[in-house]
């Protein structure tokens, strides 16, 4: 199945999850947005299935918006952003396609990405409330900071 087949599934089952976060608007400034923390909390993930972000969807009602296409921001960028930002780097691939006439993107945290904790290395996002040194993890449908004994449980499936 491909990435943009995945995503579809995932958008007609309208459900968030582990592995699937629905935003509305692609991230207008990396250096201002929950981007690591959010790719970091997917790749801290024990699984070996693939995680989506989806764009172009609202939140609550997984009504679908699209995105303007001017905001995508391409895989090199978000690359090359990740890279300072998170630790070790983790793989992602991302793209647009159109879906009942709009237009929406993707952010895939791959399943490959085994090397875990994956550490925020660089203090970031909005009022830099994205700390260095931060680990998040998902749970549920949101991201949190990891505690102890998530840690503990990363290190121990090492």
């Amino acid at each position: 199945m491909t990435n943009v087949e995945n995503v579809i599934r995932h958008i007609e089952n309208r459900t968030e999850s582990l592995f699937v976060d629905f935003k509305r608007d692609f991230y207008k400034n990396l250096r201002n947005s929950d981007f690591p923390k959010d790719i970091a909390a997917f790749a801290n993930q024990n699984t070996d299935e693939d995680c989506y972000i989806i764009f172009g969807v609202e939140d609550k009602s997984r009504r679908i918006v699209g995105i303007r296409p001017n905001t995508y921001i391409g895989i090199d960028a978000l690359d090359g952003y990740l890279e300072r930002t998170v630790e070790p780097f983790v793989r992602i691939e991302s793209d647009t396609f159109r879906y009942m006439g709009k237009t929406l993107a993707y952010i895939k945290v791959c399943k490959e990405n085994k090397d875990r904790p994956y550490v925020i290395q660089e203090s970031c996002g909005k009022h830099n409330l994205i700390e260095k040194g931060d680990v998040y993890i998902r749970k549920g449908t949101c991201n949190q900071k990891a505690v102890r004994m998530d840690l503990d449980d990363m290190y121990g499936r090492r």
